[in-house]
């Protein structure tokens, strides 16, 4: 079960740095802080407080952290999947 486990979040790591890369291309930077946050995995209330903040500079400082935090899983996971 655990193997499962891991190649899932494998999978879903890729599948979210594909979107993500297509996804920042065609949006404005305003913009940013909210497919982040619909990109990683993020509890309810985590993803409720980025949509709460009205400045652009706060939602990105909710963000970062989230970001920073489903990028570190990605790579303790499958150091190598950094190199795709």
């Amino acid at each position: 079960m655990a193997f499962c486990h891991i190649l899932y979040e494998i999978n879903y790591a890729y599948y979210s740095l594909t979107l993500a890369q297509k996804m920042l291309d065609s949006v404005p930077v305003r913009h940013l802080p909210d497919i982040c946050a619909s990109l990683v995995k993020a509890s309810y209330v985590e993803k409720m407080q980025i949509l709460d903040a009205v400045d652009i500079s706060d939602r990105f400082k909710r963000t970062l952290p989230l970001l920073l935090r489903q990028i570190e899983v990605c790579v303790s996971l499958c150091p190598s999947c950094l190199s795709i």
